[in-house]
C-alpha cells in the first residue's frame, strides 16, 4: 500500500531555498541561516509549495505565502524581530456603502493601500475574524494584525445591568462555544505573519471562561500573544490577557497608570474616537510612545463611515425607519463611507509618521524612528519658500540607520525681512512619508495706507464713503450693508459678529449647545449701537459697539476704516465676563453673494484644519470652491476652516475680494453656521443662495478623545482675556 507523500518546496524571488519530503505529515520546519525576516515595513514572504503525491503522481498542489518573524514579550515590552514595536494602527469594519457587510477584494486593497500610504502599520478586525484575503494584502503590504475572535456581549453587561446576565462570564454552558471559535479562528488564520496577536473578542467583561480561551490558544501558538480588553472592567482573571489594553482613556489617565502598573505592555485597542469633524489633539497620544516605554501606541476607531446608498442617498441609522437606533454613530470614519479620505487623515499622516525632524537657520536634525529601514531609502526634498511661493528647491540622499538621527546642514541662508519657510519631505516613488516645516522669524512690514482722498455723505440712517472706484455704505442700526467696488455690489446682507459655531458630533455629544447656547443667542441678536464717525482727508473712520443679550454688561467694540482706494480696515475687541463660559469662537460674519466661489488662500492646508488638528498642516498658498469647502460628514457640522491665514482672496464673475491679517482663522461655505446647526443630512441644507465668509480671531479646537462627553482640552478653548481681531479687506 502507497502511503500519501507531501513535498514541501521553500522559495524566495523564485530561487528554491529548502525543501522537504514527509509522509502523513500536518507541520514542517525549515531552518534557515540568514532569514528575510516579514515585518510590516519588510514585509518579506516567502513561498511554500505544498504537493500532495499518491502512488499514481500528483494529487493536489497549493502555494502558500510564509513569513519568517518573531514577536513576543521582553522586559515588559512587546517587540517584533527584537525591536520594540510601536502600534500606529486603526480598527476596520468590513463594510461597504454599496453591498453592506460584503466588502469586494478590490475595496480592501484600496484600504490597505490607503493605510500604508498614511502610515498606518497596524489593523484591528474589529470584532470578528475577516475574509481570508483581507490577511493576504497585509502579508504583501505590510500591516500589524490583531485578529479578533467573532465575541461581543456588551448588551448583557453595564453598571446598570444585573451582574447575572453577564455572558460568557463563568457560566459553564457557554465554554464549549466560545473555544470553538477561538479554535476555527486560529486553524484558518494560523499561516498568516502579519497576525502578531490573537484578541478574545470585543466588549464581553471578563470571567474564567475568557481566561480558559487564552490558555487555549497559548497551548495552540507560542509564537504570538493575547490580547483582551475586558478585564480593564474586571480583574477576576487578570492573566487573560498579555496585554494591558484599553479604550479612550484620557492621556492623564494613561500616565498615571502607567507610574504604578508596569507589569505589562500597555496599547489602546480603540481611541481617537473619529466620528465626523474630530480627532483633535491627536498627537498627544503619539508624544506618549516618546515618553513611556510600555506606552505601545493604539488603533484609531475607526477606518470607515457605515453608511448606506439608498434611493441615490447616503443613509444612516434611523433612516430606515428602524427604532431603536444610534442614527449615525457608525459614522466615524478617517474615510468616508465612499472610500475617499476625509481631512482628518492629513493630522494622522503626520501623527503616525515615522521621522521626526528638528529645524532651525543653520540646520536640520533627523531622528529615524523605523525599526528596520534606513533613510537611504528616501530622497529628502528640501523647499525653501518666500511668502508661500517655492523659490529654491534641493535633493539629499542621506543616509541614517534605524532608530538614530543625523543632522545636515540647512542649504539656504535667509538675510532679509520676509516671511520664509523650509519644507521638507521624506519621499519614495513620488509617494510623501514624513514632513516637516521651520517657519523664520520676521517683522511684519508696515502697510503705507493709500493717500487718495474720500468723500463722507451722513444723515439720520446712514453714512456713505465714497472714493476712488468703491462707495461703502454703514447703518447706524445694522452697521456695514453695503461695500461697492467698480460698480459690483460685495455683500448681501449686513455684516455681523459671530461667535457660534455649528455643533460637530463631539459637541452635540458634549452637550455644547446647552452649555454654549447664550453665545448663539448673542449671535443672532446682539444689538448694533452706532457711535461715531471721525472724518479725515483720506480716510473715515465709523464706530460701532453691540450689546451682548444675556452676557453682561461689557460691550463689543467694532470699528471701521475706509481709505481712499477702497481698503477698510475691521478692528473688534470685547473682554468677555469672568463668570460667563467663554465663547466657540470670535469673529465677523460676511454673507456674500453665491457668485464668490472660488478661495484662494496663504494660510495652514491644504486640508481644513482647526487649533488642536493643524500638527499637519503646511503654512503655503492653497485654493478650494466653496462649494467642496462643506466637508460630507455623514451629519453637517462645523467644517472648512483654515487656521493662521494671512490672506485670502474670494473671486467671483466679475469680482475678487482680497482679505489681509497677520494672523486669523476662516471658511467659506455656501451655508451659515445656523444652517448647518438645523440640518441632519446635507439633503436637508438650502439650496446654495449665498457665499458665507467666516473671519475669525480663533475658533474653539474639534476634540475626539471620544464622542460621549470628551470636550475640547481647555488649551485649545478660547480664553476669558480679552479678544482682538484686526484685518483689512478690498475690492479687486
Amino acid at each position: 500500500m502507497f502511503h500519501k507523500l507531501s513535498v514541501y518546496t521553500l522559495k524566495y524571488n523564485d530561487e528554491i531555498i529548502a525543501s522537504q519530503i514527509k509522509e502523513d505529515s500536518t507541520s514542517l520546519q525549515f531552518e534557515l541561516d540568514h532569514p528575510h525576516l516579514w515585518s510590516a515595513e519588510k514585509p518579506h514572504l516567502y513561498t511554500l509549495i505544498i504537493e500532495v503525491m499518491d502512488g499514481e503522481g500528483l494529487v493536489e498542489c497549493i502555494s502558500q505565502q510564509v513569513g519568517v518573524r518573531e514577536f513576543k514579550i521582553v522586559n515588559g515590552i512587546m517587540c517584533i524581530n527584537g525591536q520594540r514595536i510601536i502600534f500606529h494602527g486603526v480598527n476596520r469594519h468590513e463594510f461597504s456603502a454599496y453591498t453592506g457587510r460584503h466588502v469586494s477584494y478590490e475595496e480592501t486593497k484600496q484600504d490597505i493601500l490607503n493605510m500604508k500610504a498614511h502610515n498606518i502599520n497596524a489593523l484591528r478586525t474589529s470584532h470578528y475574524p475577516n475574509q481570508s484575503f483581507v490577511y493576504d494584502l497585509c502579508d504583501e503590504y505590510g500591516l500589524y494584525v490583531i485578529d479578533e475572535m467573532n465575541l461581543e456581549t456588551h448588551g448583557t453587561w453595564s453598571e446598570y445591568f444585573d451582574k447575572e446576565h453577564i455572558i460568557p462570564d463563568n457560566k459553564p454552558e457557554w465554554l464549549d462555544i466560545i473555544l470553538d471559535r477561538a479554535n476555527s479562528m486560529y486553524e484558518r488564520d494560523k499561516n498568516h505573519p502579519s497576525i502578531i496577536i490573537w484578541s478574545l473578542g470585543n466588549e464581553s467583561h471578563g470571567g474564567k471562561n475568557l481566561y480558559e480561551m487564552s490558555q487555549f490558544l497559548r497551548n495552540k501558538d507560542q509564537s504570538r500573544v493575547i490580547h483582551y480588553e475586558g478585564i480593564s472592567h474586571d480583574r477576576s482573571y487578570n492573566e487573560t490577557s498579555d496585554i494591558e489594553s484599553q479604550m479612550y482613556t484620557y492621556v492623564k489617565d494613561i500616565e498615571k497608570y502607567l507610574t504604578t502598573h508596569q507589569d505589562k505592555p500597555f496599547i489602546l485597542c480603540e481611541y481617537a474616537h473619529s466620528m465626523g469633524n474630530s480627532n483633535g489633539a491627536l498627537f498627544k497620544y503619539i508624544d506618549l510612545e516618546k515618553k513611556y516605554p510600555l506606552y505601545q501606541g493604539g488603533f484609531i476607531w475607526d477606518y470607515i463611515d457605515q453608511a448606506l446608498y439608498h434611493d441615490g442617498k447616503l443613509c444612516y441609522g434611523g433612516d430606515f425607519k428602524e427604532r431603536p437606533s444610534d442614527y449615525d454613530f457608525c459614522g466615524n470614519g478617517l474615510v468616508f463611507a465612499n472610500r475617499k479620505n476625509t481631512p482628518k487623515m492629513q493630522e494622522v499622516k503626520y501623527c503616525y509618521q515615522y521621522v521626526d525632524f528638528t529645524i532651525n537657520e543653520q540646520e536640520i536634525k533627523l531622528d529615524n524612528r523605523y525599526l528596520f529601514t534606513d533613510l537611504n531609502e528616501y530622497t529628502l526634498q528640501i523647499d525653501l519658500l518666500c511668502d508661500g511661493y517655492v523659490i529654491k528647491s534641493q535633493n539629499v540622499m542621506i543616509e541614517c540607520a534605524p532608530q538614530s538621527t543625523t543632522t545636515i546642514k540647512n542649504p539656504f541662508v535667509v538675510e532679509d525681512n520676509k516671511e520664509y519657510a523650509l519644507n521638507i519631505y521624506l519621499k519614495k516613488d513620488n509617494q510623501v512619508y514624513a514632513y516637516e516645516q521651520y517657519i523664520y522669524n520676521y517683522e511684519p512690514q508696515t502697510v503705507k495706507n493709500s493717500s487718495l482722498p474720500v468723500k463722507v455723505v451722513e444723515d439720520y440712517l446712514n453714512v456713505g464713503v465714497v472714493g476712488k472706484d468703491f462707495n461703502v455704505i454703514f447703518s447706524k442700526q445694522k452697521g456695514l450693508v453695503s461695500y461697492r467696488y467698480h460698480q459690483e455690489e460685495y455683500i448681501r446682507v449686513p455684516v455681523k459678529p459671530n461667535f457660534f459655531r455649528a455643533s460637530t458630533n463631539n459637541d452635540v455629544e458634549n452637550k455644547y449647545g446647552y452649555r454654549y447656547g447664550e453665545w448663539l443667542t448673542a449671535s443672532l441678536y446682539a444689538k448694533c449701537q452706532f457711535v461715531r464717525v471721525v472724518k479725515e482727508e483720506t480716510s473715515c473712520k465709523i464706530e460701532y459697539t453691540y450689546d451682548l443679550p444675556r452676557l453682561g454688561d461689557e460691550l463689543l467694540y467694532l470699528t471701521y476704516t475706509v481709505y481712499g482706494d477702497g481698503k477698510v480696515e475691521v478692528d473688534m475687541s470685547y473682554q468677555p465676563l469672568a463668570s460667563n463660559i467663554g465663547m466657540p469662537a470670535f469673529g465677523l460674519l460676511f454673507q456674500l453673494y453665491k457668485d464668490m466661489e472660488h478661495v484662494s488662500y496663504y494660510g495652514f492646508g491644504p486640508e481644513e484644519n482647526y487649533i488642536d488638528r493643524n500638527k499637519g498642516a503646511m503654512l503655503g498658498r492653497y485654493g478650494y470652491n466653496v462649494t467642496d469647502n462643506c466637508t460630507p460628514y455623514l451629519y453637517p457640522q462645523e467644517c472648512g476652516n483654515r487656521t493662521h491665514v494671512k490672506e485670502v482672496l474670494i473671486h467671483g464673475e466679475n469680482k475678487v475680494l482680497l482679505l489681509e491679517g497677520d494672523d486669523f482663522e476662516m471658511s467659506a461655505l455656501h451655508y451659515t453656521p445656523y444652517e448647518l446647526e438645523n440640518a441632519r443630512h446635507h439633503d436637508e441644507l438650502p439650496e446654495a443662495y449665498q457665499t458665507v465668509l467666516c473671519i475669525n480671531e480663533k475658533q474653539m479646537g474639534v476634540a475626539g478623545d471620544d464622542t460621549w462627553g470628551a470636550k475640547t482640552h481647555e488649551e485649545f478653548l478660547l480664553d476669558k482675556n480679552k479678544h482682538h481681531l484686526h484685518f483689512a479687506f478690498k475690492g479687486e
